[in-house]
């Protein structure tokens, strides 16, 4: 965990320890001392949301633990939040941000848009992952001694064309045979990837974003090519769909126009419904008719 991370975790604890008092047991949580802390803090709803995150984190993995018979924080949730989506890349800008990228930049971030890894996954990604299922290649992150990926979940996502293309030229730039992205065989600690792709956003002038923003741009564009959004949420490694659908819905909603009309073109009018409207437009016009003469 990163430093940032754990310091944001230690804050929320603390004013939920300070709320219920330095006495109680975890065991004797319940789901009205979260509601009422929540009541009790003045700050803005998505710091509540925030501090509710960390610390229904903190309290599943006491459940984990048998510390807890449940989950207390389960179905809280923080209202007068407005959802927005984050800044992502739309395929159109891929060219221009891949465009202005080093080498080995352009493998690592392009290979990110193609699969929607995390961050700890592109870290990690070794060779054997790589792995064929269906007669295509995909990458296969599973738990293990050496990795566990977040919540755990196994998932395995199949590799476009483009993807294997970045795998080739990864084993050119990269002798290792264990980690994909280092020559070393030691996985790198704090690459500054962030600050790279902030830098070539704005030499390439597409929208700044991050490398988290990355694996979204993966999300929207399997979205907008019309992939089902249970199926991205198995894709990007979601706990839950409604995960999915909190984060990528204002993506997803951008669709709704496009699934429409793809319905009304397969729509074929018959005769006999035309003659109906048609019909029922008359009537209309004959009411109103008879409504002005009167």
């Amino acid at each position: 965990m990163q430093p940032k991370t754990k310091a944001s975790y230690e804050r929320s604890l603390v004013l939920f320890e300070r709320h219920i008092g330095k006495d109680r047991r975890v065991g004797s949580l319940t789901k009205r001392d979260v509601e009422s802390w929540l009541a009790a803090m003045t700050c803005k709803p998505i710091s509540k949301k925030s501090y509710l995150r960390t610390l229904q984190a903190c309290v599943r993995w006491c459940v984990k633990r048998g510390w807890c018979k449940a989950d207390v924080t389960e179905g809280i949730v923080v209202l007068g939040i407005v959802q927005q989506v984050r800044p992502w890349l739309d395929p159109s800008e891929w060219p221009a941000f891949l465009g202005v990228l080093k080498a080995e930049q352009r493998v690592r971030f392009g290979f990110a848009l193609e699969t929607g890894l995390r961050r700890a996954e592109l870290l990690q990604a070794r060779w054997s992952w790589i792995r064929t299922t269906l007669g295509r290649n995909s990458i296969s992150i599973e738990p293990s001694a050496d990795f566990m990926p977040k919540w755990g979940q196994s998932r395995a996502i199949p590799l476009s064309t483009k993807a294997q293309e970045y795998l080739e030229q990864a084993g050119k730039l990269w002798k290792g045979d264990v980690f994909i992205f280092q020559d070393d065989d030691v996985p790198l600690r704090d690459p500054k990837w962030a600050r790279d792709i902030g830098a070539a956003c704005g030499k390439a002038k597409v929208t700044r974003t991050d490398l988290h923003g990355l694996r979204r741009s993966c999300g929207a564009r399997w979205l907008h090519d019309g992939m089902q959004l249970h199926l991205v949420s198995r894709l990007l490694g979601h706990r839950d769909v409604s995960t999915t659908m909190r984060y990528y819905g204002g993506i997803a909603d951008g669709t709704l126009t496009a699934a429409i009309a793809a319905i009304d073109a397969k729509v074929v009018p018959d005769q006999g419904g035309e003659k109906q409207a048609e019909g029922a437009k008359v009537l209309l016009l004959k009411r109103k008719a008879g409504r002005g003469a009167s």
